[in-house]
């Protein structure tokens, strides 16, 4: 968040942090601290939490407590208009090698502005897949050769970090292997002293043991923590937004009728026949843009159906009033902004900035996100992530 005045604010479109005002204007960075002894559950925020994962701006969890919307500037907390995110050239209509070279020098500019002049490399969170893959290459080639791999290895067997250290080694960089915690994570146990907000994804519990891993092995150290999330969003929707497309070709009638089975009986089970029912019961139930965002199979079935319109409404003029009427640039910016963002970005953030590591993510910067959203009308790639 780049405040620019006492009470001006201008909150990027992909805000990891957040912060939020109450109803006498006064701001915060934490909702919990600024309620009352008697806080009220805001029930729209709970719908918003079992449907997408995370709670759609403005809401929070409490009633009277909202939060800065994303992508927009204010003026105190009166909303004062959207973010410029600037003009990037469409990079789909380039040939394959054009695009790789405009991602790869937007990346390395990123990586040297926030790298800047400090005394140590930077830590990369290293999987050894394509994201953070690519990051690393841009370091060693950029002459970072002292950033250190970090691997979060499942075990002395996992195939994947014996990988990843393959490729730290083809590119001479240092990677060190951390292992999972014997313990019970910390996340569980008060979850509102880490989190600013709850979200709800299965990988919170591996994800924070990530985190608090690696802060142990940094020990006392402040470094910059560089973190590959956000390409899956910018680069790699192509294939959901044409499932989708297809989807509403479906007639009518045929979704209605897999919507009623979906409801009565193929719910609890697995396959696809039940993923097939499921995303013909959302594309009937749901606008398109909260449909594909959906992370609940049970949603709009067994709850929240008075909470359900406003908190549709809030996401589709949310994302709506910075990424333009494009539905497929719609369903990318509300991917990084609500999905990569508040979700993925949360698991493990917090952990680290509270340990005093400064955290970067090079496919959520906002050059990276203009990108990205003037390509993706005319993507044509058949593979995700092509660039």
């Amino acid at each position: 968040m780049n405040i620019t005045h006492p009470h001006k604010y201008e909150i990027a479109p992909c805000d990891t942090q957040g912060q939020f005002f109450d109803d006498l204007g006064r701001t915060g960075l934490s909702p919990n601290s600024m309620v009352g002894t008697n806080p009220e559950i805001n029930d729209a925020a709970v719908f918003s939490i079992l449907q997408f994962g995370a709670i759609i701006p403005p809401l929070s969890p409490w009633k009277g407590i909202h939060r800065f919307i994303p992508g927009y500037q204010y003026q105190g907390t009166k909303m004062a208009g959207p973010v410029e995110l600037g003009l990037h050239q469409d990079i789909s209509i380039l040939n394959p090698e054009q695009q790789a070279d405009e991602v790869e020098q937007l990346l390395d500019k990123i990586l040297r502005e926030n790298i800047g002049d400090n005394e140590e490399d930077p830590v990369l969170l290293f999987s050894g897949g394509v994201d953070s893959g690519i990051i690393a290459s841009r370091l060693a080639a950029l002459g970072y050769r002292n950033s250190l791999l970090i691997n979060f290895s499942f075990g002395d067997n996992d195939p994947e970090s014996k990988l990843a250290e393959e490729m730290a080694g083809e590119l001479g960089l240092p990677f060190v292997r951390v292992l999972g915690q014997d313990r019970p994570s910390s996340c569980l146990d008060n979850p509102g002293k880490i989190y600013p907000q709850p979200f709800g994804d299965y990988s919170t519990v591996p994800a924070s043991d990530l985190a608090q891993s690696v802060v142990q092995y940094l020990s006392n150290q402040n470094r910059l923590i560089i973190d590959g999330t956000g390409a899956d969003g910018a680069f790699g929707m192509t294939a959901k937004i044409r499932e989708w497309n297809k989807v509403s070709r479906v007639p009518v009638i045929a979704r209605k009728a897999a919507s009623l089975a979906y409801g009565k009986m193929l719910w609890h089970h697995k396959g696809r026949f039940e993923r097939v029912a499921r995303i013909l019961s959302r594309s009937i139930q749901m606008p398109l843009l909260p449909a594909i965002l959906a992370q609940n199979p049970l949603a709009t079935n067994f709850y929240g159906k008075d909470s359900r319109h406003l908190v549709d409404d809030l996401l589709e003029s949310w994302i709506g009033g910075w990424a333009g009427e494009l539905p497929s640039t719609r369903t990318v910016a509300a991917d990084l902004a609500l999905t990569c963002t508040n979700i993925f970005a949360q698991k493990a953030k917090p952990i680290f900035e509270l340990a005093g590591h400064k955290m970067l993510y090079p496919f959520l910067e906002n050059d990276m996100i203009s990108m990205a959203l003037h390509s993706t009308p005319h993507w044509q790639m058949e593979e995700p992530k092509a660039p």
